[in-house]
């Protein structure tokens, strides 16, 4: 059996451009890192398109980890997600 490791976690609603709340969040609060999930868009859309992991990972003063969904679960429409 492996010992018990404790991990705090918090949340918080913040009203704001996403990217820009999490950096300022992260900054005043200074995790350890951010976990943020990832919608896996291509080059493509990703040049028109930035995204809030993508702008986390550059600006954020902590490390940030993205998770990529299983590609079973973008949905068909963009409307959607």
């Amino acid at each position: 059996m492996s010992p018990t490791k404790t991990v705090s976690c918090a949340a918080w609603i913040k009203t704001g451009d996403p990217k820009k709340v999490i950096c300022r969040e992260g900054k005043r609060v200074q995790p350890d890192f951010l976990v943020l999930g990832n919608r896996g868009l291509g080059l493509f859309e990703r040049i028109f398109v930035s995204t809030v992991s993508d702008f986390c990972v550059k600006h954020a003063e902590c490390p940030v980890i993205t998770i990529k969904r299983r590609a079973d679960e973008i949905p068909e429409d963009p409307a959607d997600d």
